[in-house]
């Protein structure tokens, strides 16, 4: 499931939202019946802004993972491709 969410981050920003219910279940305790993106803001518990932070934090990760190849791996690319054309 982490994986296919991540999956979709690439393409779609939706890791956050996916990975909310998931985070506040597994690392925090949380065991309700309902998702924690289907409660409201005022009526959700502790366990799910614990889980959205956590979340948050991992897309921010994924991203700057991501941001920091793409400039690593450019000039490379860009310079084989000067010179094989």
């Amino acid at each position: 499931c982490l994986l296919l969410a991540l999956a979709l981050g690439s393409t779609i920003s939706v890791v956050p939202a996916v990975m909310t219910d998931r985070y506040a279940r597994l690392r925090h305790g949380y065991d309700g019946a309902t998702p924690c993106m289907e409660l409201g803001r005022d009526g959700r518990p502790p366990e799910c802004g614990l889980g959205n932070d956590d979340a948050q934090n991992a897309s921010a990760a994924a991203s700057f993972v991501s941001n920091a190849l793409t400039f690593v791996t450019s000039g490379l690319v860009g310079s084989i491709s000067d010179e094989r054309g």
